[in-house]
């Protein structure tokens, strides 16, 4: 058997044994490197990621153009539904970072009133290879009321591309929420903003959808399908 090289790492004044011939270039070339960014004024989730084994997500948060609101963030694998973690929830001003674990492609649900941002990093020598989608438009609309659009039938995965801007009364409210059948609950909530803006919001689940808007100002809105 091949003896183990005990190496010496020098750690805040501690001396730390690590066996391994590898273990001091691994050490000095892993670093943390950004994987991805996302920051807005209103709800959706991210374009999806992928990361390695030790990875973090460092986000901010301000009051937007109705003052103080809220800001939660959550983490969800591709391909499920339900978060495996939880980041952030203030209303108003606030800063951290949240360590995460476990390698793999995931996305970022957000669920914000006010302006945020937040970066995607991953402690690796070399980023991994991250997803590539083509988007093709398959469901197109615009207006300035309320009211819910034709049924739409998309694969995982799939977004929604908004625009939102005065009408004819000057700024008003704008939002959509993406719904399933004849279920009297939303299946995600999309955009809640005032005056212009615009976003963009991932899904992950299969099916046929609609949305339903509540509007007082003028909006476009696609629905692009992941290829």
């Amino acid at each position: 058997m091949k003896a183990l090289t005990a190496v010496a790492l020098t750690m805040v004044g501690t001396s730390v044994l690590v066996f391994g011939a590898a273990a001091p270039a691994l050490a000095q070339s892993a670093k943390w490197q950004t994987v991805t960014t996302l920051s807005g004024d209103a709800s959706g989730s991210s374009a999806p990621f992928t990361v390695g084994g030790s990875w973090r997500i460092a986000w901010t948060s301000a009051p937007g153009s109705i003052g103080n609101a809220n800001f939660q963030g959550s983490v969800a694998r591709v391909g499920q539904a339900l978060p495996t973690d939880f980041f952030g929830n203030v209303i108003g001003k606030g800063s951290a970072t949240s360590y995460e674990f476990g390698a793999g492609t995931y996305y970022l649900q957000i669920n914000a009133d006010e302006r945020y941002s937040v970066a995607v990093q991953t402690k690796v020598a070399k980023l991994p290879k991250q997803p590539a989608y083509h988007w093709k438009t398959v469901y197109s609309t615009s207006g300035g009321s309320i009211g819910n659009t034709a049924p739409f039938t998309v694969h995982s995965p799939w977004r929604i591309v908004w625009t939102s801007a005065p009408g004819s009364i000057g700024s008003g409210n704008f939002q959509i929420s993406v719904e399933k059948g004849s279920s009297p609950l939303p299946s995600d909530m999309l955009a809640n903003v005032t005056g212009t803006d615009k976003g963009t919001g991932y899904e992950y689940i299969a099916g046929t959808f609609h949305l339903s808007i509540n509007a007082d100002e003028n909006y476009t809105i696609q629905v692009q399908q992941g290829h």
